[in-house]
């Protein structure tokens, strides 16, 4: 709810045909990654097309706080869930066992 919230409300005003424009140039970008073989993120490509819709009637038209503050937080997750993942490893794999 919240990431819809802010694509929808706070990256750019968003009408139903930009809605609309920017929903179809995502989808083309990821059918064609999915075809080409190439992951892509969904929520990358929706952020780039409202973006880009937005773009359309000018540099103003986009919260670039708001934008930047959306990138910022796909570094923080990435490193975030890469500590993560590795305490988890460390935690199972580094365990002592009952087995001898």
């Amino acid at each position: 709810y919240k990431v819809m919230k802010t694509i929808g409300y706070q990256l750019t005003v968003t009408s139903p045909t930009r809605g609309s424009s920017a929903g179809l140039a995502s989808s083309l970008v990821v059918a064609t990654a999915s075809y080409i073989g190439i992951p892509v993120s969904t929520t990358q490509c929706i952020v780039g097309a409202v973006s880009g819709v937005g773009l359309v009637e000018g540099k103003t038209n986009v919260q670039w706080w708001q934008l930047a503050k959306v990138c910022v937080s796909w570094i923080v997750i990435f490193f975030v869930s890469v500590l993560l993942s590795a305490g988890l490893f460390c935690l199972c794999a580094y365990s002592p066992s009952l087995a001898t």
